[in-house]
């Protein structure tokens, strides 16, 4: 199976970031390349440090970036694919596999409770939830769940 490349965008906390890493690393057969964009506050001061020794220990490569455009700049050929914290402006899907070749993708969650800002949902090339969620969850058990449904 080829490996994804999951960003967490917008964190400014600590404890949200190392959840997100943390989840990560339960699936290290499954990520490739971790990205951080727009990390502020005590997620850019202390999550981002220690997501990158986590990271580095499993010999697992990080980038951060100042915001989501700069994705554009770094991954010129992926598609930025957003998870949503509801299904109210997302497409829903099952599986990650129905978004077909994961290598040309970017999947990117959200940092903070909020979600995405109206101009972050404009720039996404896909939006989508997990099927079956009853309730908004946070990003990294978004995470989980969709990294589990694959393969």
């Amino acid at each position: 199976m080829d490996k994804l490349i999951v960003v967490l965008h917008d964190a400014s906390s600590q404890a949200r970031i190392n959840n997100f890493i943390k989840v990560i690393l339960a699936f290290t057969d499954k990520v490739s390349l971790v990205v951080i964009s727009k990390p502020s506050g005590a997620g850019a001061m202390y999550g981002v440090p220690e997501a990158s020794k986590l990271l580095y220990k499993e010999s697992m490569p990080l980038i951060v970036v100042p915001d989501l455009k700069d994705l554009r700049e770094v991954f010129p050929n992926k598609k930025l694919v957003l998870v949503a914290l509801d299904e109210e402006k997302s497409r829903r899907i099952r599986t990650l596999s129905e978004l077909g070749d994961p290598l040309d993708k970017l999947l990117v969650f959200p940092g903070s409770d909020g979600g995405f800002s109206k101009k972050e949902l404009l720039e996404a090339d896909d939006i989508v939830y997990p099927l079956g969620l009853k309730r908004e969850v946070p990003a990294e058990a978004l995470l989980a769940v969709l990294l589990s449904s694959l393969s």
